[in-house]
């Protein structure tokens, strides 16, 4: 059976301390190379996109946004808005609607009153005409 001493129990603890800092400082060095390489492409990434001809380019493209920005209010319509514009057009079609139909009726009620009118002057004629033959 091995026992094991306090000396043994320490150079173990010693040895597991020593590969885990191994371990993290090889990590620590990996990151950092990481970091400095993304640093550097970031760099030539603003270097490439502020070059003269995409600066002028840029700035055009911030001149627009800008002015869209002031249009945007101008020219956009709220939803509530909008709701409420077709529910002013949809209550004027229906008065005209309405309107017409009023007028549909006055006309059909004046060409009844034609007819009639047609019909009893047609009547009295035959009444005169038979009057005219009775008196003979």
């Amino acid at each position: 059976m091995v026992t094991l001493q306090w000396i043994h129990i320490t150079f173990i603890a010693g040895l597991v301390i020593a590969w885990t800092g191994f371990f993290l400082g090889i990590v620590r060095m990996l990151l950092s190379r990481v970091i400095r390489d993304l640093d550097a492409r970031m760099e030539q990434l603003a270097q490439a996109a502020c070059s003269p001809s995409n600066c002028a380019e840029l700035k055009r493209v911030a001149s627009d946004l800008t002015q869209l920005r002031v249009e945007l209010p101008v020219a956009y319509v709220r939803r509530e808005d909008s709701f409420r514009e077709n529910a002013v057009v949809l209550a004027r079609l229906d008065a005209l609607a309405t309107a017409q139909q009023q007028f549909v009726l006055r006309e059909d009620h004046i060409r009844s009153e034609t007819v009639m009118h047609a019909k009893m002057d047609a009547l009295a004629e035959r009444i005169e005409r038979l009057m005219e033959v009775v008196r003979k």
